[in-house]
């Protein structure tokens, strides 16, 4: 029996459709449903991979298809779009030290604006 593609009538798949296929040369049919669950466990598979540099890729679901796009363009994009946010406030320093042998870590930090004490500081303060 053969079946015509111009017989065909375009469906959505649902998962119970059968394909042909082959093993070994052996006619045989999987369903759509069984295609889908083999390549799901394909990708789940893949072993994790190292800490992620500039040189590396991911992929993104743009229009309806998976594309590689540079790690770096999705972290500036995530970036871009955090400092965009209307609330946006400036950001400020305060640093203690007590004497010249203090060391000390800087901390930046995206918060709401500070009305205390040091807020507003200038340059002619903290030089």
């Amino acid at each position: 029996m053969g079946i015509k593609f111009t017989d065909m009538t375009t469906t959505t798949a649902d998962g119970t459709e059968s394909v042909p296929a082959s093993k070994a040369a052996a006619p045989r049919s999987v369903t759509v449903a069984s295609v889908k669950n083999y390549v799901v466990d394909a990708i789940e598979a893949i072993a994790a991979g190292t800490t992620p540099t500039g040189a590396d890729s991911v992929f993104v679901l743009q229009g309806g298809a998976l594309k590689p796009i540079d790690i770096d363009l999705v972290a500036q994009h995530a970036i871009d779009t955090i400092w965009a946010k209307a609330t946006a406030t400036p950001v400020g320093v305060w640093v203690d030290c007590n004497n010249n042998d203090d060391e000390c870590a800087v901390y930046f930090e995206r918060a709401d604006p500070f009305y205390g004490p040091r807020a507003g500081l200038t340059a002619d303060y903290v030089a």
